[in-house]
């Protein structure tokens, strides 16, 4: 895998890399990759992911996708913050379907646990 991650979108497809979760229960952000994007108004084409791609390839358990609520603790323990569970060799996209998102969502507000330590996901975030 590439070490150094494209931190400018512009169109198309965004690749965010691999977000591995190194100890179960302690989310990983999902722009761990690509930096925070809000710095104060989105980077470059940021602000315009319709949609995020996520493959959990050869993992051993459950991964989770949450979203931050502000002010709050972000953890998979806290079940209103789980917009999705990606199985084992699962991939799934957010939101489900084709892109017809008319607003955009924000990577920074993403986060990945799993039940295993060592399980990752490989996202992608498709821009425009």
């Amino acid at each position: 895998m590439a070490t150094t991650a494209f931190t400018s979108p512009v169109s198309g497809l965004w690749p965010l890399g691999q977000i591995t979760v190194a100890t179960a229960g302690t989310p990983v952000a999902l722009n761990t990759n690509v930096g925070v994007q809000t710095q104060p108004t989105s980077v470059d084409g940021s602000g315009n992911v319709r949609q995020l791609i996520l493959f959990a390839g050869s993992n051993t358990g459950l991964t989770y996708i949450l979203r931050r609520v502000s002010g709050k603790t972000v953890t998979k323990a806290t079940t209103n913050f789980i917009v999705a569970v990606v199985w084992p060799g699962q991939t799934i996209s957010l939101p489900l379907g084709s892109v017809g998102l008319s607003s955009s969502l924000n990577v920074d507000d993403y986060f990945v646990d799993a039940d295993t330590a060592g399980n990752s996901v490989i996202a992608t975030a498709v821009v425009g």
